[in-house]
This record gives structure tokens, sequence and C-alpha cells, in this order.
């Protein structure tokens, strides 16, 4: 399920990756591969960024120091324009 949604994000059809994302997270609540999955998705779609950034919280919440996550995290403070400027 996983690996699937990460095809549909490469094929950018974000909606089927957040879903398999969705289930992946249904049927393990502790999988921080999942909520990075998630995160990814709905940034790259540019779409309920609110959302994705919980579930990158969620990631790094889970296995702290996450590379992933934490790069994912990134990408949405980068899409929502929150970054400090100078």
């Amino acid at each position: 399920m996983l690996a699937r949604a990460e095809v549909f994000a490469e094929m950018g059809d974000y909606a089927k990756a957040v879903a398999d994302s969705d289930r992946a997270i249904a049927l393990d609540a502790k999988n921080a591969t999942a909520y990075n999955n998630r995160c990814w998705s709905l940034s790259l779609w540019n779409h309920d960024l609110d959302k994705a950034l919980a579930a990158c919280d969620r990631a790094i919440e889970l296995v702290p120091k996450n590379p992933a996550a934490l790069d994912s995290r990134g990408f949405v403070h980068f899409r929502l324009d929150a970054f400090p400027r100078r």
C-alpha cells in the first residue's frame, strides 16, 4: 500500500497517494512512513497544507530526527511561505 502511494505520488495522482497513505495509517497508526507519505503527497499537491504539516509532525513525533519527514515538513513550510525573511 505504501509503495503504491509512492508510485501514485510520482505519477502526480496525489489524491490516490493520500488515500493509500490514509489506509496505511488506519491499519497502523504508528507507521511514521505512512504519515510522511501523506505529508509529502499533500505538499506536492499543494492541498490541505495544514493537514500535511500535522502528518509531518506526527511522523517526526513517532521517529524523531526522521530525515524524510524533516525534509517533507520543510517543503510544507516552503509551500506555506512560512520561512523568516531577512
